[in-house]
């Protein structure tokens, strides 16, 4: 839900002077849930909140996650702190998942001489 400046800053002062969600909902006649998503979302909890789930996702789930941001290698081993030959195999795994293991066979196969296929 999208509010308005003016009763954004209403809700963040009586959220500031210690008024409840509760309490700001009925004023404001809007859900719990929306009042909750806002004031998470004006006090930067709504960042540590998706940060704390991602904790809780095995190591080959967050490096598929990053695989999936496009993030490259280098940067999977640096943010998983993992070996170079770990980062590999769970990259094959990940390519295996979106059926590009074939391509990726083939690469390697091919290895340096691919620059002959130009």
């Amino acid at each position: 839900m999208i509010l308005p400046t003016g009763e954004r800053a209403t809700h963040h002062k009586n959220a500031s002077d210690g008024k409840s969600t509760r309490f700001i909902a009925k004023v404001a006649h809007i859900s719990l849930r929306d009042i909750g998503t806002f004031l998470r979302r004006y006090t930067g909890k709504e960042e540590a909140a998706a940060a704390k789930t991602d904790s809780y996702l095995s190591i080959n789930a967050r490096a598929f996650k990053l695989f999936k941001e496009n993030k490259n290698l280098a940067d999977v081993a640096l943010t998983m702190n993992m070996d170079a030959d770990e980062v590999l195999d769970l990259h094959s795994d990940y390519l295996r998942l979106l059926n590009m293991d074939k391509l990726m066979s083939i690469y390697r196969e091919i290895g340096d001489e691919i620059n002959l296929l130009t």
